[in-house]
Parts: C-alpha cells; structure tokens; sequence
C-alpha cells in the first residue's frame, strides 16, 4: 500500500475509533464568575402530570442584540452600513435557531458544532457593538449570559458523559474573556468620570 494511502487508512480508523468512543461522567470543577447575578432569563413552561418548570427564555436572552438587528437604516445609507446590517440580521437569526434549537435542546453534540456557536457568539455581538447608538457595555453583559447559558448546557452535558470535559473548558475561557472585557469597559466608564487633579 503506498504511504499516502496507509497514512489516509489510519486517519480514517482512528478518526472512527474516536467517533465510537463514548465520554465518561466527569466530576466539574466549580468556576469563577465576576457576574454571579448575570443569568439566564426563563419562562415558565407546561410538563407532565400538570406540573410547571422553567426554561430558558432565548429572544429575552438576546434583547439587546436583536434590537440592535432591527435598527432602521437610512433611506440613503451607503452599502457599507446596509452590508453590516444584512449582516448582522443572518448572524441573530444563526444564533437563535442553534442556541435555542440545537444546543439548547442538547442535540449540538459535536464539538466543531460549540467552536463555530461559540465564535459566532463573540463575532454577531461585536458586530452589534459597531453599530451607531447602541450601548456596547449592555452588549458585552448580554453576550456573558449568553456563553454563560452555552456553559451551563455543556457542563451539565460533560457530568452526564455525553461531552468531553475540554469543551467546558473551551467554552470557560470563552465566557471569562467576555467578563473581562465588560470589567473593563466598567472600568473605563469610572475613569471617565473621575475629574482630573488640579495643581495647587
């Protein structure tokens, strides 16, 4: 068998080793937040035996970036701004469906899956950050409960066994860096505010 094809044969049987290999019940680690009052908004929902729970209520998860989405251009806006928009409209729309449809109901299992949800998160709310008028420390608060919300799905799915401990600490180092940036933008908005000293 030529090299390059022994080489493909042993991709192809590890890759198929590794598809079959079923994650085991991990204990979690508990993690630091800076936000412990930044959680998921829920509403109530029907279950059996005419009991009530909650869950997560996704549309009032991303107010704030769907207003942002929804800001009306001007008649005469240039394709610059109507790009950035059209934009950022398929960027809420993928969010919604794949937060709420897939990793939200536990069916987004594959870790390529969380990598691109987890990137588009960070990628749809900076590019509403861009747009004129909107609150950006608003922005970066809601995109924490929403990496938050991706967190909570995965830590519960690697204590189950059905995803592999490295995703929580993928999607950890994901919602921490968004906490840093809203603590620096608090941060900021003190300093700002601070009048500056005068001589003597």
């Amino acid at each position: 068998m030529p090299r390059l094809a022994r080489a493909a044969a042993l991709f192809v049987a590890a890759a198929a080793l590794a598809a079959q290999t079923t994650a085991q019940p991990t204990a979690v680690t508990p993690t630091y937040t800076a936000f412990p009052d930044l959680k998921t908004p829920t509403t109530p929902v029907d279950l059996r035996d005419g009991k009530t729970g909650r869950w997560p209520d996704y549309p009032a998860l991303h107010a704030r970036l769907r207003a942002a989405a929804d800001r009306p251009l001007a008649p005469d806006a240039p394709p610059a701004a109507r790009v950035r928009s059209h934009q950022l409209k398929a960027g809420v729309e993928y969010l919604l469906r794949m937060h709420a449809g897939r990793r939200g109901a536990g069916v987004c299992r594959e870790s390529n899956e969380l990598v691109a949800l987890v990137g588009m998160v960070n990628d749809v709310y900076r590019a509403a950050a861009g747009v004129p008028g909107v609150e950006r420390a608003g922005l970066v608060e809601e995109r924490v409960r929403a990496l938050k919300e991706l967190e909570r799905v995965t830590e519960a799915q690697v204590n189950a066994g059905a995803d592999p401990p490295e995703l929580l600490h993928f999607i950890r180092f994901h919602r921490l860096a968004a906490e840093g940036e809203l603590l620096e933008l608090a941060a900021s908005k003190v300093t700002s505010r601070c009048p500056s000293g005068s001589g003597a």
